[in-house]
């Protein structure tokens, strides 16, 4: 990791350009991205100035009172996924007195230090595919942890600490694009959703009760009519076999030749309504796969629940 600045007064402006680069292994790349500062010197003297560099994990120190209770090991499988795609914010602690404390990335903190500590074999994150490690548990690279260093006063600190803990709490998502977000990558590991999450949200936005339910369809957007067609006697003749072939005719009916059938419904428009909202119904309380289960449900639901009168 490379990190350089200049300074460059215009007036009572400064502006400040960082320049970093780093190689990544996956591709062999190197990427460069440029940073603009704007900033009084009088608030130069407050530390919003800042700095883009790396750090040994042991150096920084975690922010005293940090509330936020974090999944370190969903942060740990991002990072062998992912690497890490932004810096932890670092505080130098000179108005503070707490030197090189992390504000923000607390938890990316802890993780850095299991992978740092960790050996490749480390069986607690063996579930991820090879194809996709980007940085193996015990790599070099985690001897190093890319920070933004500040330099604010308590009360700023505690700013910080807060908002980047509140911010996501106070936001939320579109359940529909998440899905579909999801359901078209190859594979979840490194997102923080598992296939059950993946499964809720389809359930959530109605996608699975809607493919469930597609046979529907045709009540919603019916076919033309067909042109009448004669109707004919269906054909009963039963070949023979021919004499000395060897085959013999079967004593009783085939099995399953008749398990299959179709059911057609001509029905109204309330009627339809009532009906598909019974089947997604059934599909998601059941966690069935397709609406035949679910009219299937319904229907035993139905008998076992109701006594029916006796047939004289």
């Amino acid at each position: 990791m490379h990190v350089g600045s200049d300074y460059t007064a215009h007036g009572d402006i400064y502006i400040r350009r960082s320049v970093c680069g780093y190689t990544t292994r996956r591709k062999q790349i190197t990427t460069l991205s440029f940073r603009w500062s704007l900033s009084h010197p009088a608030v130069a003297e407050t530390g919003i100035l800042t700095t883009v560099t790396t750090r040994h994990p042991d150096e920084l120190n975690l922010y005293y009172r940090n509330p936020r209770v974090g999944n370190m090991n969903v942060i740990a499988e991002s990072l062998i996924v992912n690497s890490q795609y932004k810096p932890v914010v670092v505080n130098r602690g000179t108005l503070t007195g707490r030197p090189d404390e992390v504000l923000a990335g607390n938890h990316t903190l802890l993780a850095v230090r299991e992978l740092a500590a960790a050996t490749a074999g480390d069986r607690r994150w063996k579930h991820i595919p090879d194809t996709l490690i980007l940085h193996p548990p015990g790599d070099p690279v985690w001897q190093e942890i890319l920070v933004h260093e500040i330099d604010v006063d308590d009360d700023q600190a505690a700013r910080i600490n807060a908002i980047d803990n509140r911010a996501t709490d106070l936001g939320g998502y579109d359940d529909t694009m998440l899905s579909q977000v999801l359901s078209e990558l190859p594979d979840l590991t490194g997102t923080g959703y598992t296939g059950n999450d993946l499964d809720e949200l389809l359930r959530t936005t109605g996608a699975m009760a809607e493919e469930a339910s597609g046979f529907l369809q045709q009540f919603i957007d019916p076919a033309p009519a067909p042109a009448p067609v004669t109707p004919t006697a269906p054909d009963t003749t039963v070949p023979v076999p021919a004499p000395g072939s060897g085959v013999t005719m079967p004593s009783t009916p085939i099995p399953g030749a008749a398990e299959l059938v179709a059911i057609h419904w001509v029905v109204t428009v309330p009627q339809r309504d009532t009906i598909r909202a019974a089947l997604k119904s059934a599909t998601q309380l059941e966690n069935l796969d397709n609406a035949p289960a679910a009219l299937t449900a319904i229907a035993d639901h139905y008998l076992t629940t109701t006594t029916l009168p006796a047939v004289t």
